[in-house]
């Protein structure tokens, strides 16, 4: 079998860290973050990750791969780079582009047509403006498909008025069903992948997107108002529109746009293939 070591890095001030990349470049002590004698790789995420791990290249001569872009000062560094597709980096021999980070979701193919899960995310004033009454016009419409019994979830980002909207919005409808995401457990979304065909993210919510569609289910996104129109991960829901991989609302409302069933995403497996290609070929099947 697979054996693995998770390591656990601490967060640091910010003059630690500046110490630590001072004593990567320029000499110094350096320490690893763990004995990995006989390991075969290091992955790791997190930028706080990867000058530790460059460390322990240096000691263990292991290859070292990210499951997203380093610091450009790094990344020629890096063995290998899981990027995704949105931080429009190009290709290149150790950037290895996907849709969305890798994730843990998987098709297993037990999905009820007739279940549909609405997942509400929240404010965060960097990136885009929270419109309460678009957004609870939106799950009022699509709630409003009565053959299907909808559940209707928040994020910890929702506002707490968002919430209360929602609690008396689903009043109405005999088909659906909301909870707070502190009323979920340990599991609970995973579980929701697996049972529901139809899932509805609002943009925001870019990781929950990939994962359901991981999960093989139809995926919906649910429009924000962004600070910066053309951002990366706008760009990322308009390349998963135009490969039929997602459904816009705005195009579901006006009935222009139908499910598409496409091939499920499985970029954790791409990505371990593409490990094995590179270091094992031979393991490959």
């Amino acid at each position: 079998g697979l054996a693995t070591l998770q390591v656990e890095l601490p967060h640091l001030s910010r003059q630690a860290e500046t110490m630590q990349w001072l004593n990567y470049f320029f000499g110094g002590k350096k320490t690893c973050c763990a004995d990995l004698a006989g390991c075969d790789f290091i992955i790791g995420t997190g930028s706080r990750s990867h000058i530790p791990m460059l460390f322990c290249k240096k000691k263990y001569n292991i290859p070292v791969i990210t499951c997203m872009a380093p610091a450009d000062m790094l990344r020629r560094r890096i063995d290998l780079c899981f990027v995704p597709r949105h931080d429009n980096i190009p290709e290149a021999e150790n950037i290895f582009l996907t849709d969305g980070p890798p994730n843990m979701s998987r098709n297993r193919n037990q999905h009820d047509p007739d279940m549909g899960l609405i997942l509400i995310g929240g404010k965060d004033d960097k990136s885009h403006r929270w419109e309460d009454k678009a957004i609870l016009d939106a799950v009022d419409f699509l709630v409003r498909e009565r053959a299907v019994r909808w559940t209707i979830s928040s994020s910890p980002r929702t506002p707490d008025e968002t919430n209360s909207s929602l609690a008396k919005l689903v009043e109405k409808f005999d088909n659906a069903y909301f909870i707070k995401f502190a009323d979920t457990g340990t599991g609970w979304i995973e579980e929701q992948y697996d049972k529901n065909k139809t899932v509805w993210v609002t943009a925001d919510s870019i990781s929950m997107l990939f994962e359901a569609r991981s999960a093989g289910c139809r995926v919906g996104v649910i429009p924000v108002q962004w600070n910066r129109q053309n951002n990366k991960f706008q760009r990322c829901i308009d390349g998963l529109s135009e490969r039929g991989q997602i459904v816009p609302f705005a195009a579901w409302r006006a009935g222009k746009a139908n499910w598409n069933d496409a091939e499920p995403l499985n970029e954790a497996l791409r990505c371990a293939r593409e490990i094995l290609k590179r270091w094992w070929p031979n393991r490959l099947q």
